[in-house]
Order: C-alpha cells, then sequence, then structure tokens
C-alpha cells in the first residue's frame, strides 16, 4: 500500500493534466532522474505544444505507460546506472499504447552506446547536444507514423453529418482509425476548428454502422479533417479489421 501511494503522489499532477489526445497533439514521457537538466527540455516541450509528463523511475514510468497513452518516450541512457534502457522491451509489451516509441538521450558520441540502445528495443538515439528545435522534429518524423501513415487509407465512404439541427451528405476521401477526412467543398457544413460533429457511416461491404462524435482536428479548402472522439471499442474493432483488408 506504501509503494503505490508513492506512485500515486508522483502523478498526483499527471492525472490533472489535460488527457485530450487531439489529432497530431503528441503525448511526452521524459524518464530521467537529472531534474534539473531535463527541466527546460520539458518547459520548452510544452510551449512547444506538446503534453508532457515526467517520470524518475523505473516503477513510476511503468505505472504512467500502463495507464496513460503515451506516444514518445525520452529517456537518458544513463537512467538508472543504465537499467532504464534494459526495460524499455517489458515497458513496450505493457504499454497502454501499443506503438510506444522511445527515444535514447546520450552524452557520448560512441557507436557501443549507440548499438546498446537499439538492440534494447530503442527507435531513435540522439545526443543531449542536439538542439531543441531539431528534437521537435524528430518527435514529429518518429510520431507522424501513428498519427497519419500507418492505418489511413484513400477512400470514398458517405458520411451523414449533423451540425446542431442541420443533416449533411458528404463523402469522405480518407480515413485512419482515428480520424477521417471529410468533403465539403461548397463549404456547407462550415467546420470551426476544436468544434464537435456527430458523424454516421457504413464500413463498406458490411452491414455495420458507425455513429460517434468527432473532433475537428484541421479545416482545408476542399474540406476538413475530423478525429474519433467516442468511438466505441466494438466499432473500433470493425474499423480495424476493414482498414487492413
Amino acid at each position: 500500500m506504501i509503494r503505490w501511494n508513492k506512485y500515486i503522489a508522483a502523478t498526483k499532477k499527471i492525472d490533472n493534466q489535460d488527457e485530450e489526445n487531439t489529432y497530431g497533439k503528441i503525448v511526452i514521457l521524459i524518464v530521467s532522474d537529472q531534474s534539473k537538466r531535463n527541466q527546460s527540455k520539458e518547459v520548452f516541450l510544452k510551449h512547444s505544444g506538446f503534453i508532457v509528463k515526467t517520470a524518475e523511475s523505473i516503477d513510476i514510468m511503468e505505472h504512467i505507460l500502463n495507464i496513460h497513452k503515451i506516444d514518445i518516450a525520452i529517456m537518458d541512457y544513463e537512467f538508472k546506472n543504465k537499467r532504464g534502457i534494459k526495460s524499455i522491451k517489458r515497458a513496450k509489451s505493457r504499454s497502454y499504447n501499443p506503438k510506444l516509441k522511445f527515444i535514447v538521450t546520450s552524452t557520448q558520441d560512441q557507436i557501443t552506446i549507440k548499438e546498446n540502445a537499439y538492440q534494447n528495443h530503442c527507435d531513435l538515439y540522439l545526443l543531449e547536444s542536439t538542439p531543441l528545435s531539431s528534437l521537435i522534429q524528430e518527435i514529429k518524423n518518429l510520431a507522424k507514423l501513428e498519427y497519419r501513415k500507418s492505418e489511413r487509407i484513400k477512400c470514398h465512404i458517405a458520411f451523414t453529418v449533423f451540425k446542431e439541427q442541420e443533416v449533411y451528405e458528404t463523402v469522405a476521401t480518407n480515413i485512419s482509425n482515428g480520424g477521417v477526412y471529410l468533403l465539403d467543398i461548397d463549404n456547407k457544413i462550415k467546420p470551426t476548428l476544436g468544434g464537435e460533429l456527430s458523424l454516421e457511416f457504413k464500413i463498406p461491404n458490411t452491414e455495420i454502422i458507425i455513429k460517434c462524435i468527432g473532433t475537428i482536428a484541421h479545416c482545408s479548402d476542399k474540406g476538413f479533417g475530423i478525429k474519433f472522439k467516442d468511438i466505441s471499442k466494438q466499432d473500433q474493432i470493425e474499423l480495424n479489421l476493414f482498414l487492413k483488408k
């Protein structure tokens, strides 16, 4: 009981943070026992628009990864006398997000250290001297695979959009398990960035109808991207099956 009270205290401020992982909003976990060295990194990443959490022990790291959807974990190579990097494989296997990525940082530019990091299942090795602006780009490049590339496919699926008292018929041109791009060429729907719309669509070649709410993530001249917000687990499974065909 004492042990878990320690975790609860360490993650209290984390649980109070905004958990909405909007389309393109990356959640980062900084894993380090060098709090002063990483303070500027944490502040810079937050000001750059990321959601940032921290962990100062392996147990707290695993606890956070188990209950929160973390996209990128950044770990010092020397964390806990190098016991940290040896825990990466286990942390990934138990993570709430099965697509969790690890960035390992070090002050040492040695081939053997870099190879050891990759052998322990890190996804990217960076020097501590890497400029913070470059770190941000590396994070975006690594996370981009999860937000846009992996399950997103081109399609032509009819969608019904409900906005206030109005009903609109439109078409999706690409879709993923996290969101969809809908056409609005005539600008009839007039979406508002950050606003919500009710959606309904039928998975092609099935009788499965999905109903959910979506949050507007971005807009363009021809349409808008929307992130699924409250899609059920069963509907998520059915959508994933369609995307893998």
